[in-house]
Parts: structure tokens; sequence; C-alpha cells
């Protein structure tokens, strides 16, 4: 049962992780031709990119949250096993399950909370300082799309942990 539902997890989450996360890579090389652009034109033109800060912060900031769920689902964040290694694998199958349900509830906090920002931008028409950019529909995009798959991503590897503690 589990693996059935993992499975469609998988391939629903993973062709959309890996489309955030080259969406991530468009969004990097754009932050380097805004970076360029904006020396070379402080450094010959005289004169700099307006607002090149404030693009550089969303699209790094769009950047972070869009690879988040690839990383997840790839297991590639750090872990350090100092103790755990000491630990029967029995054990280690059941700290996995905690720390990835763990994981779940945290960045279903992030979200919430986020999202809560977003609608507190919008309430007090918050923009932008220099290119006055509504930026409430920014920072509830990353909200609900980001954290939304990273959340999925999680919860992937809590059936996962699950699966494999629950296996004889």
């Amino acid at each position: 049962m589990l693996n059935k539902l993992n499975s469609r997890m998988e391939a629903f989450l993973s062709p959309t992780a890996i489309f955030l996360a080259q969406f991530s890579l468009g969004l990097i090389t754009v932050m380097i031709l805004l970076t360029v652009g904006d020396v070379f034109g402080r450094r010959v033109l005289g004169s700099s990119i307006r607002g090149a800060h404030e693009l550089q912060q969303m699209c790094l900031m769009s950047a972070a949250f869009f690879t988040m769920s690839t990383v997840t689902m790839r297991k590639g964040h750090v872990t350090i096993t100092m103790i755990t290694d000491f630990f029967k694998q029995a054990v280690k199958n059941w700290l996995e399950v905690i720390m990835w349900t763990i994981a779940t509830l945290s960045y279903v906090l992030l979200g919430w909370r986020l999202t809560m920002m977003a609608v507190h931008l919008y309430e007090t028409h918050m923009k932008t300082a220099e290119l006055l950019i509504p930026e409430w529909p920014f920072l509830g995009t990353l909200g609900v799309v980001g954290l939304t798959f990273q959340v999925l991503a999680c919860l992937l590897n809590v059936l996962k942990a699950v699966e494999e503690a629950t296996k004889k």
C-alpha cells in the first residue's frame, strides 16, 4: 500500500521538482547577468541598473525556495551520523521517520507564517523601495509553490522511512 502511494507521489513530484530546480538555475543566470551589467554600467557608463539589488534579492530567494524540494527528494542535505552510527538499523529507521516528520511539520509552519506575511504585505500595500513592485504576490508565490513542494517532498520521505522501518 505505502509502496504504491510512494511511487505515485514520486512520479508527480520528481518532474515538478526538477523543473523548479532548472527554473532556479535560470534565475541564478539572471542574477549573474544583472550583476555583470550593473558593475559594467557603474564602472564604464557611470550609471548602475536601477533596482538591481531588489531584483537580485527576489531571484535569490526564489532560487533557494524552488530548489529545496529537489535536494530533499535526493536526500542531498548534509547529515551527521556520529551518534546514530552506534544504533541498530531498526532504531536508525525509526529515527529517520521522526526526523522527516519534524522536518515536514517545520516546513508546514514556515509555509503558514510566510503566507500570513504575504497577507500582511497585501493589507499594508507594501512595495519594494526602488522599483515599487508589490511584495505580496512574490512572497505568496514562494510560500505556496516552493514550500508546498518542499512539504510534499518531506512527506514522501516520511512515507519511505515508515515503509523502511516497518519492513520485516
